[in-house]
């Protein structure tokens, strides 16, 4: 490979690096969004603590079944499809949490949103470390790092609406439009990932 080559390949990477990073903080941005307003919701359901707590359980499972088939549908479509695809259903789903009727309906959203957001968690670690062994550098680390900071970030976004008395479902849905708007301009970086 030539010089100029190389560095043009170095480009694309560092581009697909910094999109993945992007993508890594936009996921924990969203969780923590939703995590900051379970207060609103246990109030706006009338719910118990125990109830709360028990349909907590929901995403979790959501979760556990759809992961073991992410890998495949990352190496079969590309994990650009797989995210641009949970994404935009977790983001759908992450609004039906906050207008949802009862307790029990609350609990089948989350369950869709966790497989959802279960898969685009997959799909986003594959992307990662496909980025990571054709680089030759460790940004794991460094990708888990924007996801924490995503976190914070939305946590304290959600601190704030909570605090300023905005709606539930106008916080989430404002969240959903921005984080599939963000992560829909970081995946034209994405390198190729799937399986031939």
């Amino acid at each position: 490979m030539t010089p100029a080559r190389r560095a043009a390949a170095d480009r694309r990477l560092g581009r697909a690096a910094l999109a993945t990073a992007l993508v890594f903080a936009v996921n924990g941005f969203l969780l923590a969004s939703w995590v900051s307003r379970l207060p609103a919701t246990r109030d706006r359901l009338g719910a118990s603590v125990a109830e709360l707590g028990l349909v907590l359980l929901a995403p979790g499972f959501g979760s556990l079944l759809s992961m073991p088939f992410s890998g495949r549908w990352c190496r079969r479509f590309g994990s650009r499809v797989v995210i641009a695809a949970t994404t935009v259903a977790a983001s759908v789903a992450l609004v039906a949490l906050a207008v949802v009727p009862t307790s029990f309906t609350l609990g089948l959203a989350l369950f869709v949103w966790g497989s959802f957001y279960g898969s685009w968690d997959v799909a986003m670690n594959v992307h990662g470390s496909a980025v990571e062994q054709r680089a030759g550098r460790e940004w794991m680390p460094r990708y888990h790092a924007c996801w924490s900071v995503g976190g914070i970030a939305g946590a304290g976004c959600g601190a704030l609406a909570a605090h300023a008395g905005i709606p539930l479902a106008l916080h989430l849905a404002a969240v959903a439009v921005v984080c599939a708007l963000l992560v829909a301009a970081a995946l034209p970086s994405f390198v190729e990932d799937r399986s031939q």
